[in-house]
């Protein structure tokens, strides 16, 4: 349900902006997990609060992609997308593994920080700033709307 309107706002952020914004949420939420003493809660609600953030903004990613792939290549470009998102979350995960045995969590979360601020200016850096794909302001015929089509013509469910 929160995805839902949380999504529906992605489409009133700059792609830019938002993958921007996506690597400050990164960044800020590593460090704060490098701090010493934190109860596990603490350390849960800064990681679901993070995850939560950057739900807001996930949906421009694809957005993004659906404007620079041609109409008919969106399908395999979402799908590529998909699989190698699931990829990296894979090798992610094996390489956190091993880096653990070297390092404690508190250097691993401040690298994660480093590489979350280089991945901000890289997509400040890298990315041709495009306006939103909406104005206005989010509401619940807008979340209704983005939950019921697609943002290319070609994956279209509403009129389905």
């Amino acid at each position: 349900m929160t995805a839902r309107y949380l999504l529906a706002s992605s489409d009133l952020l700059r792609p830019r902006t938002a993958m921007v914004l996506m690597a400050v949420v990164a960044t800020t939420t590593a460090t704060l997990q490098t701090l010493p003493g934190l109860s596990w809660w603490a350390r849960f609600l800064i990681l679901a609060g993070g995850y939560v953030a950057m739900a807001a903004t996930s949906g421009t990613v694809l957005a993004l992609l659906s404007d620079i792939v041609p109409k008919e290549t969106f399908v395999l470009a979402r799908a590529t997308m998909n699989i190698t998102v699931g990829g990296m979350q894979i090798i992610g995960n094996g390489v956190g593994a091993v880096l653990l045995v070297v390092f404690s969590p508190s250097w691993l979360f401040g690298i994660a920080a480093l590489v979350s601020v280089a991945a901000g200016v890289t997509a400040r850096i890298g990315l041709v700033d495009r306006p939103p794909r909406a104005a206005g302001r989010s509401s619940n015929a807008a979340a209704a709307s983005t939950a019921n089509s697609s943002p290319h013509p070609c994956c279209d469910r509403s009129t389905s």
